[in-house]
């Protein structure tokens, strides 16, 4: 194979990995179909077959792209860490190499966020992907620096707030920017460390519970104390209790719904 094939080769798997990239950013990774990547990439159907299998082989590839360095970052630098005893500084730790990624990358903040927002949306769906259970490790291994750090809570409840934690994050990652006017990854990471594990106090475990109860000491405001059930709510009283890669998310997006930032 001549290198100008090779060359248009890799152009290709490329492009196919941007077109859908760049459609995920909008419409989230259910809503595109493979025609719909083909037309921006200007490929045909059998590329993405060829490059990655299936629809699933590019969407597991994009989401690896994306999370191997969170993973990466958030392992090395708990390993640098020989004592921590404070709540704030660890969820720091766990939480700043996203910051530090998207600045070494230079890449605009709020496509950034977007896109790994919907990443982290996604990995619940790919329990076998290699990057996903290197990230179901590396936070455990968090999660267990935690429980020393709360005493009063026992591993359910811990591993529920650290779970409410990535749901919120990956929340406001993906609509962040519609929430709050001047949406800032850094004012987000800041606002996660003090408040999400200082104010809530003891919750069940189950991902159905009352949703004002539930929330954080953050400046939000009920739309209405007693609304009725909506669709997602009732899809999520009937899930079996989960890791939080899943339940948890959609627990929190019903949070966001409703309610408004001040």
């Amino acid at each position: 194979m001549t290198s100008e094939a090779i060359e248009r080769i890799d152009g290709t798997k490329k492009r196919l990995l941007e077109a859908m990239e760049n459609l995920v950013l909008e419409r989230g990774f259910d809503a595109v179909s493979v025609r719909d990547i083909t037309g921006v990439a200007k490929a045909n159907v059998a590329a993405v077959n060829y490059h990655f299998g299936s629809r699933e082989g590019l969407v597991q590839a994009l989401v690896e792209q994306r999370l191997r360095p969170l993973v990466m970052l958030r392992q090395e630098e708990l390993a640098t860490v020989e004592k921590i005893t404070d709540i704030e500084h660890l969820l720091g730790i766990w939480l700043m190499p996203m910051l530090t990624i998207q600045q070494q990358m230079k890449e605009d903040e709020i496509r950034y966020c977007r896109v790994m927002g919907r990443c982290l949306e996604m990995a619940h769906a790919l329990p076998s992907a290699a990057v996903v259970q290197e990230m179901r490790k590396v936070d455990d291994a968090y999660l267990e620096k935690m429980m020393p750090m709360l005493p009063s809570d026992d591993v359910t409840t811990v591993r529920w707030k650290f779970r409410s934690c990535l749901g919120t994050l990956t929340y406001v990652l993906v609509h962040g920017h519609q929430m709050m006017p001047d949406f800032s990854l850094q004012a987000h990471i800041d606002l996660l460390k003090t408040t999400v594990f200082s104010s809530m106090g003891r919750v069940p475990s189950a991902p159905h519970i009352p949703l004002i109860e539930a929330l954080p000491s953050v400046p939000l405001v009920p739309v209405s104390p007693e609304p009725p059930l909506i669709p997602e709510e009732q899809e999520a009283s009937a899930l079996p209790e989960d890791d939080g890669y899943g339940g948890k998310f959609l627990f929190w997006k019903i949070i966001a719904k409703r309610c408004q930032v001040n």
